[in-house]
């Protein structure tokens, strides 16, 4: 598939050119101080220039996309917990340079690059927490009947002819269902499918869900060091048929 070379290509390029450019260096403690001290200041405005837009929160709460959004969502990303984590964090002994990706808190509660911009927070407060499960009700009670029973949302795609909805229906059975590019999800889908499989595809964020209908395979790759956002690819007996680039609508 061309379209699967050249995303295997770039991404070799850019992991190359990233690793190069960003080298763990013996000063990103630096950084890390500079960090914690904007935390325990509670310095919004340099957190505001440290963070990398967007900010990604777990879906289906909404990426934080601005200095407005960020300021106005401060307490309930950054509570008391994770501050109280953030504050009493040894840079030397609780901070950690991974590669390329950049360092670490912990076992990734927190994300900065080497020049120490934040660009992940992989931890939720109680609020978003609480916020999140009253946006999953709101969303299920959009869906058509047949779909309404799921634990976590997963991600919506669409391509030039389809719209895609991916759930986990817990532990890790994930749900696949398509419509034409007119329908609505309150609408029967055309085509549901269970027991998917999620499978990482290298270090840099590549993944797909693979779910499998008698001699056709549905693929839905998902391309985070590409120009392509996703793909959806469909095989019959191991030969692909189908091929269409998708946009995330939501993820």
């Amino acid at each position: 598939m061309l379209m699967k070379l050249f995303t295997t290509i770039l991404f070799l390029s850019l992991s190359l050119s990233v690793l190069l450019a960003q080298e763990p260096k013996e000063d990103y403690q630096e950084v890390v101080k500079t960090f914690i001290d904007c935390i325990k200041t509670q310095n919004k405005e340099q957190l505001f220039e440290l963070t990398r837009f967007p900010l990604r929160r777990v879906y289906p709460l909404a990426d934080v996309k601005d200095k407005a959004d960020f300021l106005s969502r401060y307490e309930t990303i950054f509570d008391a917990t994770l501050s109280k984590e953030i504050i009493e964090s040894d840079p030397s002994k609780d901070w950690s340079p991974v590669g390329w990706r950049g360092i670490m808190l912990k076992s990734g509660t927190l994300w900065l690059d080497y020049s120490g911009h934040l660009i992940a927070v992989n931890y939720e407060s109680e609020y978003e927490s609480t916020k999140r499960a009253q946006l999953i009700q709101e969303e299920k009670n959009t869906l058509h009947p047949s779909l309404k029973e799921f634990e976590t949302p997963i991600l919506i795609l669409e391509t030039k002819k389809f719209s895609l909805r991916i759930d986990d229906l817990g532990k890790g059975n994930y749900r696949y269902a398509s419509w034409g590019i007119h329908n609505t999800m309150a609408q029967q889908a055309d085509l549901i499918l269970t027991n998917g499989t999620l499978i990482f595809d290298g270090s840099g964020g590549n993944h797909y869900y693979e779910f499998v209908n008698g001699d056709y395979k549905y693929i839905c790759f998902i391309n985070r060091m590409s120009v392509f956002e996703a793909e959806l690819v469909v095989e019959k007996k191991g030969v692909e048929i189908l091929s269409q680039a998708a946009k995330i609508i939501r993820n």
